[in-house]
């Protein structure tokens, strides 16, 4: 009996040891990466009375400069914004967009928790109601025109569940926080937390003409807000290649989203479903000292407001990255 237990701890040890030799070779203790990133948001309302009838935001950073920082299972990064012009050549606008990013994450083989705020002032409008701005009262419809007044803030904090976290590491493709030695993918559980807010400080995100009726009663909108607890299933996958790498994550979902509209000084809310996706990319070179790659990320909530409105957020960003480890610990 004494042997057999003790041969059923060596089996446990050696399969152990092939697991953790399958998803990573080393981990860090101390690293630093610099990134630069291009990002925005695209926040679109639709009248569901009338489909053709809709107003879309965009916000857009061309190019921006941030800093990560990883000490064991944790990561800080900040992305250093300020103000940046970009041109949309499908409206024929040169806009100034305004921006800054924070993130807080904590990573192991099993359990993911994320954290994420941005914020982004100065939107491109474009629409076709029959809405004017209080700042550019000649716009009206099919109208394209640049609100300085507009702002959005977005809070984002997950926690996830990697169920074949011994074979495959989102540590080390999402963050390079340790290293894929052979190619694997795992299934993943996501409870997730989403607040989004677009307001205007002076003016209003809706304002169409007295005698005009779209978007009905939600003429003089200040502030929309929307926030969201939901569940997610996805799928990641790594392709490895000695200290090559090439994977991607999916995520669908769907939670209850609590809508917030202030019309005036009146603010009404309305509870439903929402739908929501997240796509995640990354391809790059990731040696025992230094790191570089690429990475976009994509994410979308749809939902209904009373059945009376349609709202999409949609937020993009693509990273170039370039790292270094430290201090490192190897785990066999």
């Amino acid at each position: 009996m004494k042997n057999l237990l003790l041969i059923i701890a060596l089996l446990f040890t050696i399969l152990t040891a092939n697991a953790d030799a399958n998803v990573e070779k080393y981990t860090t203790w101390l690293g630093v990466k610099l990134y630069f990133t291009s990002n925005g948001l695209r926040y679109t309302i639709k009248d569901n009375n009338k489909p053709s009838i809709r107003k879309t935001f965009t916000a857009n950073y061309p190019l921006a400069l941030g800093m990560q920082v990883t000490v064991a299972n944790f990561s800080l990064g900040y992305t250093f914004g300020g103000t940046q012009q970009w041109f949309n050549s499908a409206q024929k606008l040169k806009n100034s967009s305004k921006y800054w990013g924070l993130e807080l994450n904590y990573m192991t083989n099993k359990l993911v928790f994320e954290n994420q705020i941005n914020s982004f002032g100065q939107f491109s409008v474009n629409s076709n109601c029959n809405c004017t701005q209080l700042v550019s009262a000649s716009k009206s419809i099919n109208s394209n025109y640049i609100d300085p007044l507009l702002k959005s803030f977005e809070l984002s904090s997950n926690v996830q569940y990697i169920f074949n976290g011994n074979k495959w590491s989102y540590k080390a493709l999402q963050n390079n926080g340790a290293k894929q030695v052979k190619s694997a993918g795992s299934f993943i559980a996501m409870m997730e937390y989403n607040y989004r807010q677009i307001r205007s400080t002076t003016d209003y995100i809706i304002n169409q003409t007295p005698t005009k009726t779209d978007f009905d009663k939600y003429n003089l909108t200040k502030k929309m807000q929307a926030s969201s607890p939901s569940l997610s299933v996805g799928y990641g996958y790594t392709l490895a290649y000695k200290s090559f790498y090439v994977g991607g994550i999916a995520y669908a979902g769907s939670g209850w989203l609590i809508n917030r509209v202030k019309i005036l000084s009146t603010s009404t809310s309305n509870d439903n479903f929402s739908f929501n996706g997240r796509l995640k990319a990354n391809a790059g070179f990731n040696g025992k000292r230094f790191y570089f790659g690429f990475s976009s990320n994509f994410a979308t909530i749809n939902n209904n407001i009373k059945n009376e409105l349609r709202s999409n957020w949609l937020n993009y960003e693509y990273n170039f990255y370039i790292g270094m480890r430290i201090a490192t610990r190897k785990l066999f």
